[in-house]
C-alpha cells in the first residue's frame, strides 16, 4: 500500500532512514507538495531528496510514495494531484473500487471525475 507522510509546519523532516524505508517498499514514484506552493513528482529517490532539501521546517509538507495498482508506473501518475481551479491537492492511500480512465490511477480518476464535481456542486 502507498505511504503518505504529513509533516506539519514547524516540525522536522522525517529522518533519512524513514524516507528510504518508505521508498524501498513503494518504488513506483514519489511526489510532494508544500504549503508554500512547491511541488515535485518523479521516480528517483536521490532527485526526491535533492528537491525535498530545498524545503525547510517552516513548511507543511505532504509526501506520497506510490505503489502502483492502476495506471502506468510513470511520473505523471505520482501523487499528490493538483487542481488549479480549486487550489487543492489530493493524495490517496489504498485501492478504490472504480474504473480508472486515460491511464490515470484510481486515485486521480476519483479526484478529477468524482471529487471535484462534488466540490463544485456543494460550494
Amino acid at each position: 500500500m502507498c505511504v503518505i507522510i504529513h509533516k506539519p509546519a514547524g516540525v522536522q523532516m522525517p529522518q533519512l532512514h524513514i524516507l528510504e524505508s518508505c521508498f524501498l517498499r513503494n518504488r513506483d514514484g514519489i511526489g510532494f507538495c508544500t504549503s508554500s506552493g512547491k511541488s515535485w513528482h518523479g521516480m528517483s529517490f536521490y532527485k526526491f531528496l535533492s528537491e525535498l532539501g530545498k524545503t525547510d521546517d517552516s513548511e507543511e509538507i505532504i509526501i506520497h510514495f506510490r505503489w502502483a495498482t492502476h495506471g502506468s508506473v510513470s511520473r505523471k501518475n505520482c501523487h499528490p494531484f493538483y487542481d488549479k481551479e480549486h487550489d487543492i491537492w489530493f493524495a490517496h492511500n489504498g485501492v478504490l473500487p472504480i474504473r480508472p480512465t486515460k491511464d490515470r490511477t484510481d486515485s486521480e480518476t476519483f479526484f478529477r471525475d468524482r471529487f471535484i464535481p462534488l466540490l463544485d456542486a456543494y460550494e
